[in-house]
């Protein structure tokens, strides 16, 4: 008589597997949820950008990375001030460009590194 069914040992590495899918995707995940808020503050200051008077570069710049950095403390986002790099393309465009890591602990001394590159093209004020 032929049994069918899973072992014992079928069932462990079946339930090893969704441990360790169920990890990844518990670390992975607020990731990425961090990047879509960085993603929408961009969107944010841009929106906010058109209504604003700017007289000269820098006091737009700097209005630009006030803007930025107010939004990303209402979300809760820690990104540096140096990896948040303003320049301006040809007034009153500027282009906005967010470089930064985020380097979460899986298991033990094994990392998981996450690099991201946004990029945003903002304009000061109506044209």
């Amino acid at each position: 008589m032929k049994q069918k069914g899973m072992t014992l040992i079928g069932l462990v590495m079946g339930m090893i597997c969704i441990a360790v899918i169920s990890l990844l995707l518990i670390k992975i995940i607020p990731v990425y949820i961090e990047n879509y808020q960085v993603k929408q503050s961009l969107t944010t200051v841009n929106n906010l950008a058109m209504n604003a008077n700017a007289a000269d570069a820098l006091e737009a710049e700097s209005y630009l990375r006030k803007s930025l950095t107010k939004q990303f403390d209402m979300n809760g986002i820690t990104i540096k001030d140096t990896a948040i790099n303003i320049t301006p393309q040809d007034l009153p465009v500027y282009n906005i460009d967010i470089q930064y890591k985020r380097v979460k602990s899986l298991i033990g001394n094994v990392k998981l590194l996450f690099e991201f590159n946004e990029h945003k093209e903002v304009t000061v004020g109506k044209q």
